[in-house]
């Protein structure tokens, strides 16, 4: 096999084994709301703090990164994440635990996706890139839709402590396998002073388009990946399904609509390199937008539509991430890419610590509590609240566009 497959083939094994921490809070988060009595709002914070530390260590590290072997970084963040997400199974307890090792588990996985892409992109040339980076997305989706399916049956038999150690487990077999991969080594600094990327990136208008646009996109993504598991959840249990069913198989549901993801990623990918990154973008935030608009509103409809319109949300609201990364490596010099994919994720992902909060609100907002009812009602402002960010996204995409 080709070094250049081994790589991309070993680092996509090795994102989605330790990616399966990201929404393992979301996977359980049906049973410990009730047994912490968690308010919609505490639930979007403890996402929301996941996301934040998330952000930072990723801002961090992909400063570090220019100097610093990409690989070292993923694999010390793949064994952080795996120590932080056993810590959690054994210690949180209640709202305040929760909030803080979700935070520290955040941080502990931000050495991971951008030091992945880094990789990749000094081992493929731009008119291979989008497939790889595509691939390599694809992994990142399957791989955090997999708790989603499995914890709902785990936690069945072992209760949800155990699904989460399972999920800790295989964030450090994720360390071992990156270890095993072969990798470029690390970029040799020059002997300028440090780059500034602050100033090169505002004199760049491609730039901040991009991450404009991405901005947007991050909004929709994050907040509908982190809610979808107990929503449809209380989709099952609107439907007359027992509370054990329901945590099954609405999980299930759930990894089904976020896996599809991935061949939505890697189809991007490669739409991308023949049609452009433009309308590629453009044209999957206008359905995604529309999915937002829709999909809320579900509760109590035939659960067979809510699985197809899920799918079809599941496979668009992912489908431009490999393009938006893509094209920001286009735009930039490569001795500035480390700073400015760092600069991406602390926008991107730093709205993302808003949206999933902003979603529990909104929650909280529109509904009256109906502990007898057995779930929450109203979902549909949440999740159009969400189609704010696609927009966004569609408008500055459109800009983007007409600069050629």
């Amino acid at each position: 096999m080709r070094r250049d497959k081994l790589t991309l083939l070993g680092f996509c094994a090795a994102q989605f084994l330790v990616v399966q921490t990201w929404f393992a809070f979301s996977a359980i988060l049906p049973v410990v709301r009730d047994e912490w009595e968690l308010s919609h709002s505490q639930v979007g914070y403890i996402l929301a703090g996941f996301q934040l530390g998330y952000v930072l260590s990723s801002l961090l590290l992909g400063f570090v990164s220019d100097q610093v072997s990409s690989k070292v970084l993923f694999i010390s963040s793949s064994l952080a994440s795996g120590l932080s997400t056993l810590l959690f199974a054994f210690a949180a307890h209640d709202y305040l635990t929760a909030l803080f090792l979700r935070t520290v588990a955040g941080a502990c996985l931000g050495g991971t996706y951008l030091q992945g892409v880094k990789i990749l992109t000094r081992v493929y040339p731009p008119q291979r890139r989008g497939e790889a980076l595509g691939t390599f997305v694809g992994a990142l989706v399957l791989g955090s839709a997999m708790p989603l399916g499995y914890a709902g049956f785990l936690i069945n038999h072992i209760s949800w402590r155990g699904a989460i150690v399972v999920v800790g487990a295989l964030a450090l077999l994720a360390a071992l396998v990156a270890a095993l991969c072969p990798a470029p080594p690390a970029l040799t600094p020059g002997p300028t002073a440090k780059p500034r990327y602050g100033p090169h990136l505002l004199r760049n208008p491609a730039a901040m388009l991009v991450i404009l646009s991405y901005t947007g996109h991050m909004w929709e993504l994050y907040g509908m990946k982190g809610w979808l598991s107990p929503f449809l959840v209380d989709c099952f249990v609107a439907r007359g399904y027992g509370r054990s069913i329901a945590l099954s198989w609405g999980g299930v549901l759930a990894a089904v609509i976020v896996g599809l993801g991935a061949v939505g990623t890697w189809a991007g990918g490669v739409v991308s390199d023949h049609l452009g990154r433009g309308i590629t973008i453009g044209s999957i935030l206008a359905v995604s937008l529309l999915c937002s608009l829709a999909f809320g509103w579900l509760l109590g409809a035939p659960l067979w539509l809510v699985g197809l319109i899920g799918m079809a949300y599941g496979i668009f609201v992912v489908a431009d991430s490999p393009v938006f990364t893509t094209s920001l490596t286009e735009v930039v010099p490569p001795e500035l890419l480390g700073g400015a994919l760092g600069l991406q994720s602390l926008i991107g992902f730093g709205v993302t610590v808003v949206s999933g909060a902003t979603f529990g609100l909104i929650l909280d907002a529109t509904n009256a509590p109906a502990p007898a009812l057995g779930y929450t009602p109203c979902w549909g402002w949440a999740f159009a609240s969400l189609g704010l960010g696609a927009l966004i996204g569609l408008i500055a995409v459109v800009f983007l566009s007409k600069r050629g």
